[in-house]
């Protein structure tokens, strides 16, 4: 994606909004339209596609715990419909407020310590039984980033039915942009589509609210 006025209209601002603020606020934009990014594939009692009304954005936060790195989800409800600074300040809290503070955090690290069999066996219950406990958990679409340590991944193990992640903004204002999907949810045509969405909403409306972010300080 040739994504050089958003850069310019960030750039602009003081602080300026991080880009998971922004893509979690535009792909929540996009699920908004697309049914699709909002339905979850669940083998229990029998297959089938379970909708959800609303999305849940779940974005992959890395923290210290007891001297190692780990893996958090921040989950946020229905993220098309929040400003982007507020998604931006959500994203810091999770970023820097103590891990006990944040809920999504110290129900994780609480689950971790049960036995083996015990998570195994939520998990599944989770994960093919009860759809609304599912996006309460693990939320109904991923963002995952290593752009921000000067690398990308081209693919994503996920429990979404969506994972946006994508690269290394250039000098040219170029990002590659991925999506890694659920096939019995989603196929290629249809993922491709979104992605034209997503463009069209972050060079349409989320340029927009940058830009109008940006008035008041010139002012």
């Amino acid at each position: 994606m040739n994504l050089l006025p958003l850069v310019g209209a960030r750039q602009s601002l003081f602080p300026r909004p991080c880009w998971p603020a922004i893509f979690t606020k535009a792909w929540g934009r996009v699920a908004e339209t697309r049914e699709e990014l909002r339905q979850l594939y669940m083998s229990r009692p029998f297959p089938r596609l379970y909708e959800h009304s609303t999305s849940v954005a779940a974005v992959v936060i890395e923290r210290t715990m007891e001297r190692e790195h780990g893996l958090f989800l921040a989950k946020l409800t229905n993220p098309g419909a929040r400003s982007i600074r507020e998604i931006d300040r959500w994203l810091r809290h999770c970023k820097s407020a103590p891990l006990n503070a944040i809920r999504d955090f110290r129900h994780a690290i609480r689950l971790a310590r049960w036995p083996w069999f015990l998570r195994r066996f939520l998990w599944s219950w989770t994960m093919r039984w009860r759809p609304s406990l599912r996006a309460k958990q693990v939320g109904t679409f991923g963002i995952s980033v290593t752009a921000g340590l000067g690398a990308a991944t081209l693919a994503v193990r996920s429990p979404w039915t969506s994972c946006l992640h994508y690269g290394v903004i250039d000098s040219g204002g170029f990002l590659p942009v991925r999506l890694t999907f659920d096939h019995r949810v989603l196929d290629g045509a249809t993922a491709a589509r979104a992605l034209v969405d997503l463009e069209a909403v972050l060079l349409g409306e989320v340029l927009d609210e940058l830009r109008g972010l940006a008035q008041p300080a010139a002012a």
